[in-house]
C-alpha cells in the first residue's frame, strides 16, 4: 500500500521519469556523432596543407593551452602594450578564451590554413577577421565588434598571428558582459573549468538543480490553476471536465515545466556546443510533451464521446470518434518523429525522399492492408454499427467491442473474441439488433383441441385488452389470432410490439406477458394440449 510520502511525490515521477528518458534519447545519437567526429582520421595530407604560421594554427594552439590552463603561454599570442605585466597578460589570455566560448562558435576549418591568412576577406594582407562579439551583455546582433587576428613577429623574429591590440583592448568590456561574471569573481577557479560535454563543473552541478526547481514550478502552478481550469474546463468540455483535468494534468505540468526551465538556461551562461545540445533537448522534450499531450486529448474525447452532449445530439459523429482518434493519433505521432529526428541531426529530408521512392513497392505490399483501412473509413462513415452495439455478421452473432485500422472485433455470446478484417466485412450483410426501434413479441398458444368457441373467443378478447393495457406497447402491432387447428391443439397466435430501450429492457415485459397469457389461459378452465407420442399414438404425460 503506498505511503502519504509516496502519493505526494507521484506527480512528479512521470514528468521526472520523462524528462530523463528524453535526456537519453538526446544524448545517445550525440555521443556517437561526437565520437565518430573525435575518432583519429587520416588527414596527414590536410596537415600539410596547413601553415605553421597560418591563422588556424595559431587560434588553435590557443584554444589548446587555455583548455591546459596554459593562460601564462598563451599569452604570446596576444598583441600586448610594451611592459604589459605577465599577470595581467595571463588574466587577458584567461577572461578572452572564456569570452570566446560563451560568445561565438567559431569552426577551426573555416580560418585560413594559410600563412598570409584569407585573401579573399576584402581585409588587407595579414589580418583576419573571426567573427563579431556581441555589443552588449546579453545581445545577439551580429553588428558586434571584431574578434580579429594580426600577422605580427614574435620575440624571436620569426613570423606568428596574434589577437589584435584593439582586440586585446576589448576583452575587459567583453568579460563584464558575460551574464557569470559576477560568478567568476566569487567561486574557485576549479569550477570553472570544463567538464564533460562542453558543460562547466558549476554548471554540472547547477542543472540537477535547475531540472528539479523546474518541475516543482511545473507542480506548483497545475495546483495553483486548477480552480481557473475548473472554470473554463465545463464550458468546452462538458460534463466531462474533469477527465480531461485528470488526463492532462501531467503533460500540462511537464510543459509549464519546460517553460521555467527555458527562462533559467540563460543564466547558465552555456557555451555554445553545450547550448546548442541542451535546446536540443528542450526542444525534443516539448515535441514530445506536446504529442503527449495530444494524444491525452484525443483519447480522453474518444473514450468521452457517446456520453458527451455533443456525443448524443450527434450519434453518427461520434461512432466516427475511434477511427478519427486513431488517425489523428498516428498522424501527430509522425509529424512529432520527423520533428524529433531533426532535432537530433538525422537528416529528415533524405528519409522522407527515401520513403518517397519505397512508397511505390510498400503501396503494392501492402494493398490488403490498405483496404483493409479504407474499409474501416467507410463502415465508419456508413454506420451500420457502433461500439457496443449487437450484431449478426454471417452467422456470428456478438457485441461490437472495437474498429480499428485493420480490422473489428466482436465479442461472442460464449465470450470469444472474432476479428474480421475491415475490407470483407464492409462486403458483408450487417444485422444490427441494437438499432431496433421496437421489440417483437410472438408466441403460439396450443390449446386443447376440445375447447368450445366461446372459451377462444373470451380469450382472443383478453388476451388482446390486456396486451392493448400494457405500458410500452404499439398498439397497430397488436394482433392475436386462432392461427390453425389441428387434431392435436387449437392454436393461437399472440403478436404484438414494445417501444423500450434495448433487450435488456424488453426482457421483463416479455416475462411478465407469458405468466400474464399462462393465467388468462388457467382463468378461463381451458388446459394446454398435451402432445401425443408419435410412436403409440398416445398422449403423453409427465412421469412422477
Amino acid at each position: 500500500m503506498p505511503t502519504p510520502s509516496s502519493l505526494r511525490l507521484r506527480p512528479l515521477v512521470t514528468p521526472l521519469v520523462f524528462a530523463l528518458a528524453t535526456l537519453l534519447a538526446c544524448l545517445v545519437p550525440r555521443v556517437a556523432f561526437a565520437a565518430e567526429a573525435a575518432a583519429p582520421k587520416p588527414t596527414a595530407a590536410e596537415d600539410e596543407k596547413v601553415a605553421s604560421d597560418s591563422p588556424r594554427a595559431a587560434l588553435a594552439d590557443y584554444l589548446a593551452l587555455c583548455k591546459a590552463d596554459h593562460f601564462d603561454r598563451a599569452t604570446k599570442y596576444l598583441e600586448l602594450k610594451k611592459g604589459e605585466a605577465p599577470a595581467d597578460a595571463a588574466r587577458i589570455a584567461h577572461d578572452l578564451d572564456a569570452v570566446i566560448r560563451r560568445r561565438i562558435a567559431i569552426d577551426l576549418d573555416e580560418v585560413s590554413p594559410l600563412s598570409l591568412g584569407n585573401p579573399n576577406d576584402g581585409l588587407p594582407p595579414g589580418i583576419d577577421d573571426l567573427g563579431r562579439i556581441p555589443a552588449g551583455a546579453g545581445a545577439s546582433n551580429l553588428k558586434g565588434e571584431p574578434l580579429r587576428l594580426v600577422r605580427r613577429a614574435d620575440d624571436s623574429g620569426a613570423p606568428t598571428w596574434q589577437f589584435s591590440y584593439g582586440t586585446v583592448e576589448r576583452v575587459p568590456k567583453w568579460y563584464d558582459g558575460l551574464e557569470d561574471h559576477w560568478l567568476r569573481e566569487r567561486v574557485p577557479e576549479v569550477w570553472f573549468r570544463e567538464g564533460p560535454r562542453d558543460l562547466l563543473y558549476w554548471q554540472w552541478l547547477a542543472l540537477p538543480f535547475l531540472v528539479g526547481a523546474a518541475l516543482l514550478i511545473g507542480f506548483i502552478l497545475t495546483r495553483a490553476l486548477r480552480p481557473l481550469f475548473d472554470r473554463i474546463l465545463p464550458k468546452t468540455a462538458g460534463e466531462n471536465a474533469s477527465s480531461y483535468r485528470e488526463r492532462l494534468r501531467a503533460p500540462a505540468r511537464l510543459l509549464i515545466a519546460l517553460g521555467a526551465f527555458s527562462l533559467a538556461v540563460s543564466r547558465l551562461a552555456l557555451e555554445h556546443a553545450a547550448e546548442s545540445v541542451l535546446w536540443n533537448i528542450l526542444r525534443t522534450t516539448f515535441h514530445l510533451t506536446l504529442v503527449w499531450f495530444v494524444v491525452r486529448i484525443v483519447d480522453t474525447a474518444t473514450q468521452n464521446a457517446h456520453t458527451s452532449e455533443w456525443g448524443r445530439a450527434r450519434p453518427a459523429a461520434a461512432g466516427l470518434m475511434p477511427l478519427v482518434g486513431k488517425l489523428v493519433k498516428i498522424a501527430f505521432l509522425i509529424l512529432g518523429t520527423v520533428a524529433i529526428l531533426s532535432e537530433l541531426g538525422y537528416p529528415v529530408a533524405s528519409i522522407v525522399a527515401g520513403l518517397g521512392i519505397g512508397g511505390l513497392a510498400v503501396a503494392l505490399a501492402a494493398q490488403k492492408t490498405v483496404e483493409n483501412l479504407f474499409g474501416g473509413v467507410s463502415i465508419g462513415i456508413d454506420q451500420p454499427f457502433r461500439i457496443g452495439d449487437y450484431v449478426s455478421v454471417d452467422g456470428i452473432s456478438g457485441t461490437v467491442e472495437g474498429l480499428g485500422l485493420r480490422s473489428t472485433r466482436i465479442r461472442t455470446l460464449d465470450r470469444t473474441v472474432v476479428t474480421i478484417p475491415n475490407g470483407k466485412l464492409a462486403e458483408m450483410r450487417i444485422e444490427n439488433f441494437t438499432s431496433r426501434d421496437r421489440f417483437r413479441f410472438n408466441a403460439i398458444l396450443p390449446l386443447a383441441p376440445n375447447t368450445s368457441h366461446e372459451l377462444l373467443a373470451k380469450i382472443v378478447a383478453d388476451t388482446d385488452a390486456h396486451i392493448r393495457e400494457m405500458p410500452a406497447v404499439w398498439p397497430d402491432a397488436v394482433e392475436v389470432i386462432i392461427k390453425e387447428f389441428t387434431k392435436d391443439s387449437v392454436n393461437l397466435e399472440v403478436s404484438a410490439a414494445f417501444v423500450v430501450k434495448d433487450a435488456t429492457a424488453f426482457r421483463p415485459v416479455r416475462l411478465a406477458l407469458n405468466l400474464r397469457l399462462a393465467d388468462i389461459v388457467a382463468s378461463a378452465g381451458v388446459s394446454f394440449a398435451v402432445p401425443r407420442d408419435p410412436a403409440s399414438n398416445a398422449d403423453v404425460t409427465p412421469k412422477d
